[in-house]
């Protein structure tokens, strides 16, 4: 039987496949539910006269894609029983639209189906990629007095595949604040778009997850949830009611509350307005909004030429060292301070040294001597991380006005290091390890005491898993880490771009790429080839800026 569905609906299952749906028969009337998407409405059909337990399995599932939100109309194939007590949001399973579910009829009464899902999303809209993953979900149906079939019995959580998600779904970085009050630290989640705006505040109010916990802070009193109001919108003006336990915030964190619901909200709308109340009335605010712009990234990216430290400028290599004792140092790997920054170049030096680049007042000097070191990264502070290849445990981290410090990451103790990356705004690090062969993409949380100065890692988030081959990484935004991987080692190395609790895009790829650098956006990405090509991110592709370099970075 072939249901009335609306165009958007229609060309979306066209480019997902729909393996096993109904294709001939009768149309039948029905009372259709709308589902508002970004780009098109749904028209999301019932179940219709005399299906068979097949058909009411398909329109389910059908159903349950594009019915995120209240889910009626998926409501509408199950029991009065079923219907009350099935929680479609416990969790989400996304397969890839490539392989479609496999749907078996084991009896008229009974059918499973099954998907190989490549991420789950959890109650509170956490991504969580999978790998081998198999999910089965069982449904059992009866047949009513008027020998209509329903489905009386089903697993919690629906399965989409991923183009669904994209479709269904948006990304909304919730915005916690690092223990400074310095910057704001984004904490990706996944909303169905009919809800999406309360599940921000409410996700907000939740707080974060366990892993950055204990690197953030919230300006909303423990306990706070939405009030008898809730979210409501009107143009570019949103109001937020929250609950009595509101009161408990300071007249000065209301400014940090307003800045974390606007921040919070701007992905899914051109918010200017957010205001706040509580229980229905307004809540009294003093004191500045707090500045939480990142540092600024220097204009132009630093890299080696030969054994020379040069900057790519006007199109062309200005020189910044070619002192025959630069040059003698064998330097790889620059790390470039944030603009306002009077923190000097580092590199590191015959592979042990973290040696600053020398100027015409100051001579260049060793802050620190380690077996191996990676290339280091500079923080928001004027910290510079490193350590040596094999980890014992901690990190180093490295001022040029104080002496290094041992920052306690006890996960790493007996990995191999391959590469650290702080990320803008200072309170996550990414680091990619390696152990028995297989690579590993982690974030962690930065704990600082009261000056600034880090001493411990919190535990670490995996990202990426698909990826066992990472060769460098760098901060694309405060979400998205560019990486150049790939999924074993008899595979060709890609750039990924992978959301830190989202999804890993790949992109065109350009051959045998070493290293690479960015400034906060995916278009200022620069690569370099083994053989010393630089490249920068143009449009869908790639561009050749010149020859002869290797080891690019801008700052951070």
């Amino acid at each position: 039987m072939r249901r009335p569905i609306a165009v958007g609906l229609m060309l979306s299952l066209l480019l997902a496949g729909c393996a096993g749906l109904p294709t001939d028969g009768p149309v039948h009337a029905a009372s259709p539910q709308p589902v508002q998407d970004p780009g098109f409405e749904v028209i999301v059909q019932g179940p219709q006269e005399n299906e068979t337990p097949r058909e009411i399995v398909d329109g389910f599932l059908l159903a349950s894609r594009f019915g995120t939100g209240t889910f009626d109309a998926s409501r509408d194939f199950l029991t009065t029983d079923a219907a009350a007590t099935w929680n479609p949001t416990t969790n989400v399973y996304i397969y890839s639209a490539e392989r479609e579910p496999v749907v078996a009829v084991e009896e008229d009464s009974r059918i499973s189906v099954s998907v190989d899902p490549i991420a789950m999303l959890d109650e509170s809209g956490r991504y969580l990629p999978l790998v081998n993953a198999e999910r089965t979900s069982d449904f059992t149906l009866v047949a009513d007095g008027e020998g209509q079939w329903r489905i009386a019995t089903l697993d919690d959580g629906v399965m989409i595949s991923d183009l669904t998600f994209s479709q269904t779904y948006v990304a909304a970085p919730l915005q916690f604040v690092s223990l400074d009050e310095g910057a704001l630290v984004p904490e990706l989640r996944w909303y169905p778009h009919p809800s999406a705006a309360t599940d921000v505040v409410e996700g907000l109010l939740e707080g974060p997850s366990g892993w950055l916990a204990t690197g953030v802070t919230t300006a909303f009193p423990r306990g706070t949830s939405l009030g008898p109001d809730g979210v409501r919108s009107e143009g570019s003006a949103v109001t937020v009611d929250l609950s009595a336990d509101a009161w408990g915030a300071k007249p000065e964190d209301v400014p940090m509350m307003r800045v974390q619901l606007h921040q919070s909200l701007l992905a899914l709308a051109d918010i200017a307005v957010v205001d706040v109340k509580v229980m229905g009335q307004e809540l009294e605010s003093t004191g500045p909004v707090q500045d939480f712009t990142l540092p600024q990234n220097v204009a132009a990216p630093y890299m080696l030429q030969g054994n020379a430290l040069v900057r790519w400028t006007n199109g062309e290599f200005e020189v910044v060292d070619d002192s025959e004792e630069f040059q003698l140092s064998v330097p790889r790997t620059p790390a470039v301070p944030y603009a306002t920054s009077s923190a000097p170049i580092v590199v590191v030096a015959a592979e042990n040294d973290l040696r600053t680049v020398g100027t015409e007042t100051v001579a260049a000097t060793t802050l620190f001597t380690g077996e191996d070191l990676v290339a280091p990264s500079y923080d928001r502070f004027d910290w510079v991380w490193t350590t040596p290849r094999v980890s014992d445990g901690t990190l180093a981290a490295v001022s040029s006005t104080d002496s290094a410090r041992a920052i306690s990451a006890t996960w790493l103790a007996g990995m191999t290091v391959k590469a650290i990356r702080v990320s803008p705004g200072g309170e996550r690090v990414a680091i990619v390890t390696s152990a028995d062969g297989v690579d590993s993409l982690n974030v962690a949380v930065v704990l600082r005491d009261i000056s600034g100065a880090p001493y411990s890692l919190g535990d670490p988030f995996s990202i990426a898993p698909t990826l066992n081959v990472v060769s460098d990484v760098t901060w694309v935004d405060q979400t998205t880490i560019g990486a150049l991987a790939a999924p074993s080692a008899s595979a060709s190395a890609l750039l990924y771009l992978i959301s830190v609790g989202g999804p890993t895009r790949a992109r065109p790829m350009l051959a045998a790429a070493e290293s690479l650098t960015s400034a906060r956006s995916e278009r200022s990405i620069l690569m370099v080839t083994d053989e010393g090509t630089l490249f920068e991110r143009t449009g869908a592709g790639w561009r050749s800026l010149d020859t002869g370099v290797r080891d690019p970075a801008y700052s951070g």
